[in-house]
């Protein structure tokens, strides 16, 4: 049982790289819209806005 658990997770891990490798070529077509479901001046909402920031910086958006 242990071990067709280990192959198991390393299979979905391995998957879950392949995943990431389609993802990575992807660039979105436009402005990106950033819903935080957490009120404004929390830490949430802080490293959203950090966030928002250096994709503005990168995507000219």
């Amino acid at each position: 049982m242990r071990k067709f658990l280990v192959i198991a997770i390393a299979a979905l891990s391995m998957a879950f790289v392949n995943i990431s490798a389609f993802a990575a070529g992807w660039t979105p077509p436009g402005p990106i819209k950033l819903l935080i479901a957490f009120r404004a001046g929390g830490g949430a909402d802080t490293q959203a806005r950090l966030i928002a920031e250096e994709l503005e910086a990168k995507l000219g958006w």
